[in-house]
């Protein structure tokens, strides 16, 4: 019949020997599960360093760099992925402790040189 025919792709279905996977899931893990064993296969990404930490959902993540990659491809991994990382993560709350002690050290610094400032120059008042 004419005009009853809709516009567009026809939608086939997918062939049997295909297994189909929810939209949104590939089937990788960014860390695999055995990422860190060298017996475990191709797939595994070698965490440099740990760049930053967060809790998300209850869970604590860090902000992982990947050896051979460009910091954009820098990931939030919860520590279940990270399991033979400790030192890596002892590293970065080492430097973190530092760079805290740093900004304290300055603040500090900037505290008692303002208070300095105030104490000699005179109020603006008595100048009348």
């Amino acid at each position: 019949m004419p005009g009853t025919k809709k516009s567009g792709k026809r939608k086939t279905a997918p062939p049997q020997n295909v297994i189909q996977k929810p939209q949104g899931q590939t089937g990788k893990q960014r860390t695999p599960i055995g990422a860190f064993d060298p017996a475990a296969g191709k797939d595994i990404y070698e965490p440099e360093m740990i760049c930053g930490q967060r809790m998300e959902k209850g869970v604590t993540k860090f902000l992982v760099k990947w050896v051979g990659y460009a910091e954009r491809a820098n990931a939030w991994e919860p520590i279940e992925h990270l399991a033979s990382c400790e030192d890596l993560i002892v590293e970065f709350k080492e430097r973190k402790k530092i760079r805290l002690a740093q900004l304290d050290a300055a603040a500090e610094k900037a505290r008692i040189e303002k208070e300095a400032r105030l104490r000699v120059s005179p109020p603006h008042d008595m100048a009348s």
